[in-house]
């Protein structure tokens, strides 16, 4: 059999490269259709009371056409959180999404990826947006945490996800590709 080395090398490199991609949703229950019949709170999530004036639920009305949403509306100072640890691979990069629509102007509202806070607003009013950031993770779990209130009404979260955009490069990867360079050289060779 003669194969032809470009062939056998982009065929390795493609194996290499495609064993590292990761394009799955990390977030379980983004979407917070999973609720806890004792009190109606997302299962997979923690959710964490402002000090003084929580108000806090999860509207199933279909919000903009993306289903249920968390509605974050305390009437304090004090910001209503919810958070949930995700597996990470610490020195990758990943990209956190979510939909936020805000009503009235007396609100703030906040993203947060380990110690990134990729998103923050104040007194904004906005409807069907898409949010994204990139942040890279520290540790094996990285905790996504969502704040916010809003005075006379609430800011509604949707369709939360978190995809690892970049890997940190496997041994074995390497091994196969250092492989693949020396298979071709030696097909070069033979054929002199």
């Amino acid at each position: 059999m003669n194969a032809h080395p470009a062939k056998i090398l982009t065929a390795l490199l493609f194996t290499a490269c495609a064993s590292q991609a990761h394009a799955s949703n990390l977030v379980l229950n983004g979407q917070f259709s999973n609720l806890n019949t004792y009190n109606n709170m997302p299962v997979s999530w923690t959710f964490t009371p402002a000090q003084s004036g929580s108000d806090f639920y999860i509207d199933t009305n279909n919000l903009n056409g993306l289903g249920n949403s968390a509605g974050f509306g305390a009437v304090s100072t004090y910001d209503d959180t919810l958070s949930q640890a995700i597996n990470t691979t610490a020195g990758d990069a990943y990209r956190i999404s979510f939909n936020l629509t805000t009503y009235d102007t007396s609100n703030d509202f906040s993203a947060s990826f380990g110690s990134v806070t990729g998103y923050t607003e104040t007194n904004a009013v906005m409807t069907d947006n898409l949010i994204s950031f990139l942040a890279t993770a520290n540790s094996s779990s990285t905790l996504l945490s969502f704040a916010g209130l809003n005075v006379p009404s609430f800011n509604y979260l949707q369709d939360v996800s978190v995809t690892q955009v970049s890997t940190t490069p496997l041994p074995a990867s390497g091994l196969l590709m250092l492989s693949a360079l020396a298979l071709v050289g030696g097909l070069a060779l033979r054929r002199r």
